[in-house]
């Protein structure tokens, strides 16, 4: 049974390597966990969780276009709040806190999707990817 279980290894971490948006690679990186982390599990029940309230509020608002972006906005920060959670540290000055993680994906929407394809690619954890 053990040979199939994933959540040490995600919570462990890996290496992710950054390079600029030009493709120059950079001494900075970030330790991505796993999408079988705690940390990530816990978080990710928690935003869908709020997927119901999100809704309950939209409904309230009467102009379709105000309603089109308050759900928009919820479900971008609900992104990024989800992969800030497989952040596990970087290489950058800043303190890695949840609000300079999410600072950071806000303005680097290149490295949110780097982030989510590394950290669900689980052969990378084993060795294998």
């Amino acid at each position: 049974m053990e040979q199939f279980y994933t959540r040490d290894k995600a919570n462990e971490g890996l290496t992710l390597p950054l390079y600029l948006p030009n493709g120059q690679k950079t001494e900075d990186f970030l330790i991505i966990l796993g999408v079988d982390s705690d940390a990530f599990r816990k978080v990710n029940i928690e935003e869908q969780r709020k997927v119901s309230t999100t809704m309950e509020i939209a409904t309230k608002i009467e102009d379709e276009d105000e309603r089109k972006a308050f759900i928009d906005k919820r479900e971008q920060d609900s992104k990024n709040t989800v992969l800030a959670a497989l952040i596990k540290d970087w290489s950058f000055t800043q303190d890695c806190t949840t609000e300079e993680k999410i600072k950071f994906l806000e303005n680097a929407p290149q490295i949110a999707d780097a982030i989510n394809t590394f950290a669900a690619d689980r052969k990378r954890f084993f060795g294998n990817g």
